[in-house]
């Protein structure tokens, strides 16, 4: 979805596209707990790589203009090689993800700042999950959602000071249903 699409969702009309993305990503922050790498952010090569029937993924970054982006969301999907291999992805990763579930981590950007944040637990089931963490200062939440469709998995991320279960699974929804078209 592009900016005029996912702004009214999130309640900024100012978002912009920043980087795109035609493979895996190596988060660039070091986590404290490197194993909640995959909840953290999508399409983390950590959680996709040796997938059984992964076969490439497209991803961007939506997010308020400037320095300190209020609201931000990372849309991706994931082609696998059948709707089963899709939804098994998210079935196992369910597992990854309640591992990290209560969990406080700090994230070390490669600047030097770092940033506390707590996982909540996993809400949903397979073939739709959804995980929240919230920073320590309770400044902003992030939403990831992961929901399987046909042989496509939507991984997907909204962060904000006021960003709600219902957005990641709205925007994750209206991906889906372009992908079933």
């Amino acid at each position: 979805l592009g900016p005029a699409e996912i702004g009214p969702i999130v309640g900024d009309q100012n978002m912009v596209v920043s980087e795109q993305a035609g493979q895996l990503r190596n988060l660039r922050a070091t986590l404290s707990n490197p194993n909640c790498k995959g909840p953290y952010e999508p399409i983390e090569g950590a959680a996709y790589q040796g997938a059984d029937g992964y076969t490439a993924v497209s991803g961007q970054a939506v997010h308020s203009p400037g320095e300190n982006q209020v609201h931000r969301v990372y849309e991706a999907v994931a082609a696998f090689t059948s709707p089963d291999k899709a939804a098994a992805f998210v079935q196992t990763t369910l597992d990854k993800w309640k591992a990290c579930a209560g969990q406080s981590i700090t994230a070390t950007y490669p600047n030097g700042k770092s940033a506390g944040w707590t996982f909540g637990e996993v809400t949903g089931a397979p073939p739709k999950i959804f995980q929240q963490r919230t920073q320590a200062d309770g400044s902003k939440a992030c939403h990831h959602a992961l929901h399987a469709v046909s042989s496509v998995v939507v991984d997907l991320l909204v962060c904000g000071p006021d960003a709600g279960t219902g957005q990641a699974g709205k925007i994750a929804g209206e991906i889906a249903a372009k992908v079933g078209q």
